[in-house]
């Protein structure tokens, strides 16, 4: 394979493959990666989670670019765990503020008992698949704008109102509101679509 055509690869088709073949690793790989840092289920599945919408939202070092050197699921695994990695480090220092301030006393009060049990993790594992392909799903149906705004968000330290959303983005309120709404729509008719696949109903 040509360097040309490695640093082509789209994460979607991986992340796809990787989920229909006869062997996954990314999805398993990158949840018990998570687990292993946060011993919280939650917090994993929301860690591989978001270090998935920031590969695919490809902005920056977040965006993934094949080397050739590996099997791409394994060098995609690799740099989703650097992305998730960067992820609980925000979440650590966001944590350390908010203690320093009032405290954090449900999460504090969680960690003791939140370690999956044994036979736990496949389940998981299979909710975190489902994760993933969701994911895909709002990213490919959002426009460029919303992906932008997504990734800003993701990436400050602080949790941004609309208006100081705005101002790091160049935007007027009303156009973060609109995004936000975007995003809110998009992932309602995802999980209304799988709903329906279910047999849930509308």
């Amino acid at each position: 394979m040509t360097q040309a055509a490695a640093t082509a690869l789209d994460p979607r088709e991986v992340l796809q493959a990787d989920a229909t073949s006869k062997e996954p690793i990314i999805a398993k790989r990158l949840l018990r990666f998570c687990s292993a840092r946060t011993r919280d289920p939650q917090r994993a599945k929301d860690a591989a989670g978001d270090a998935v919408l920031l590969v695919l939202a490809g902005v920056g070092w977040h965006r993934w670019v094949y080397d050739g050197k590996r099997e791409p699921a394994a060098s995609l695994l690799m740099h989703l765990c650097d992305l998730a990695k960067d992820v609980l480090k925000q979440e650590r220092n966001r944590a350390a503020t908010w203690r320093e301030v009032e405290g954090d006393p449900e999460r504090d009060a969680a960690a003791p008992d939140s370690k999956p049990r044994p036979g736990e993790m496949p389940a998981e594992w299979a909710k975190q698949d489902e994760a993933m392909r969701h994911a895909r799903m709002v990213m490919d149906r959002l426009d460029e704008d919303a992906r932008t705004m997504l990734r800003v968000e993701s990436e400050s330290e602080d949790d941004l109102d609309a208006t100081a959303l705005a101002d790091r983005l160049g935007w007027t309120v009303k156009q973060v509101y609109r995004a936000r709404e975007r995003v809110v729509y998009h992932r309602d008719q995802v999980r209304r679509e799988a709903s329906q696949k279910k047999g849930g109903g509308a």
